[in-house]
């Protein structure tokens, strides 16, 4: 019990040697962090607080991230955190929110990064709206999303995905340029909201960022990361991640450029809902309004190309979309250059090898199993009765009649069944034993079709052929519909 105790103790006493290394909040005399005096708070995030410091060495102002106290105290959420300053500090991009200093000032550790001074492009959208303000040109759409997806593709061949990109995480740093007009705006925006073509772009916050190698992950795979609207369908649904292979994991950031770009073309986001688990499970099966329906005052050459750039980017799987960030930067440039856009296809065997992984099939063959067990029981229930009722054989041959019924029910309609139930459990065995045994119906319904059936003879070699081959041919259209489902769920089951 001492020891316990003690430890209890000792862990007590290095949470509160955490927490007391946290800054004030905002209002109370500034705190020094290292060498970096703290002045204000510019945002709240999940896992930090981002101040607005200066650098007591230089006097250079910048934005200092710090963990939350719940991060803190968690040691896998701290592990992510100083993972990714890790990570930040190898970034190097003009378009990339600069990281000046990693460090950790006794106990807490901190980034100290380039401040941006003016806003985000999810407040600049936001005062768009609530201005009633008409949506910005297209070509400043195009030449900002080509400037973020540039900077995300020189992330990602880093090895790093950011995994949550979205206008918020955008930072504008408004330029002074004399030549800054354009006259393809309207007079309303450019006097009452700064046009995009006048920020400097910074993409920020790669507090979701993961590294591609394995080794460097600390992002547990069941941890739902993102921001449900801009979230591509395998971030929410596991079953689609899993169908995603290590090299087409930067695939979630381009569906998310996608989006944004979506976004600013019509000023709404794709994906549509009230509440959060209503976006979430919209995000799995989208259901996205072409562009041409929103945007018909768009020139129909640039229109048709936008529509493509933004299909490609929100297609569900995500091999059917651009296979890099640069491969969508260099389509937008394409477009403003009034060249037709390449695109990206993939064959009908990936397509089909990602419908099948994404779809949970266990249940469907489960209950076509048992419902195909079901139905040839009555079936030779029933015709058991009737042959009796009737009187269409021999005692002899009619107990001979019951017999096989019996036989044929015991060794494959109970065994069909509790596969069935077996996949309803998710149980992968029970797929494999299903494959196995249901080969054995597939061959015989084949052997009834040429006229050689493997029991009731008796019967059919008292009628015609076709009788024969008609039982045998709706015998072997069912299991063979089964045979196909199991297959996809043995398919979908790959780990």
């Amino acid at each position: 019990m001492s020891e316990i105790s003690n430890q209890s103790a000792a862990k007590e006493g290095e949470q509160k040697r955490l927490l007391q290394g946290i800054p004030a909040p905002l209002g109370k005399s500034p705190q020094m962090i290292a060498n970096y005096q703290i002045s204000g708070v510019l945002g709240v995030g999940a896992t930090a607080v981002v101040y607005s410091a200066e650098n007591t060495r230089n006097g250079d102002g910048v934005a200092l991230k710090i963990p939350l106290p719940d991060v803190l105290l968690d040691s896998q959420r701290r592990a992510r955190f100083e993972c990714e300053a890790k990570m930040l500090a190898k970034l190097k991009h003009p378009n990339l929110v600069q990281v000046h200093e990693v460090g950790v000032s006794d106990p807490v550790p901190f980034i100290a990064m380039e401040r941006c001074e003016d806003s985000d492009l999810g407040h600049w959208l936001e005062r768009l709206i609530a201005g009633g303000h008409p949506l910005p040109d297209w070509k400043e759409v195009v030449e900002l999303v080509t400037t973020v997806a540039e900077a995300v593709d020189y992330v990602h061949q880093q090895g790093i995905t950011h995994r949550d990109l979205k206008p918020a995480n955008i930072l504008l740093n408004e330029m002074v340029c004399e030549d800054s007009k354009s006259e393809n705006l309207t007079p309303e925006l450019s006097q009452t909201l700064p046009r995009l073509s006048q920020f400097e772009i910074k993409v920020s916050d790669f507090g979701l960022s993961k590294s591609t190698d394995l080794a460097l992950t600390q992002t547990r795979s069941s941890m739902l990361v993102g921001t449900p609207l801009y979230m591509a369908p395998e971030q929410v649904d596991w079953r689609q991640e899993k169908a995603v292979n290590q090299q087409n994991s930067t695939a979630a950031d381009v569906y998310s450029l996608g989006a944004i770009l979506y976004q600013l073309l019509t000023g709404r986001t794709p994906i549509q809902g009230q509440h959060y688990y209503e976006v979430l499970e919209r995000t799995r099966n989208p259901r996205i309004k072409p562009l041409s329906q929103l945007r018909s005052d768009l020139p129909q050459p640039v229109l048709k190309r936008l529509e493509t750039i933004c299909s490609i980017c929100l297609q569900r799987n995500p091999q059917a979309r651009y296979q890099s960030a640069g491969g969508l930067a260099a389509d937008l440039r394409r477009c403003l250059s009034d060249e037709p856009v390449e695109g990206h296809s993939i064959g009908w065997v990936k397509s089909g090898d990602f419908w099948i992984s994404s779809i949970n099939w266990f249940p469907v063959v489960g209950w076509f199993a048992i419902a195909c067990s079901a139905l040839v029981a009555f079936w030779l229930l029933f015709t058991s009765i009737g042959a009796g009722v009737y009187s269409i054989a021999e005692d002899a041959e009619l107990r001979s009649l019951y017999s096989q019924a019996l036989t044929l029910f015991l060794t494959s309609m109970i065994p069909m069944a509790l596969v069935g139930w077996g996949c309803l459990k998710e149980m992968r065995l029970a797929v494999i034993v299903g494959i196995l045994l249901n080969s054995f119906n597939l061959i015989a319904g084949i052997l009834g079709m040429l006229g050689r059936p493997l029991m009731f003879q008796e019967v059919y070699f008292n009628q015609d052929g076709y009788f024969c081959f008609t039982i045998h041919l709706f015998i072997f259209l069912i299991y063979a519909s089964l045979q196909l489902l199991l297959m996809a769920a043995l398919i979908s089951s790959r780990k």
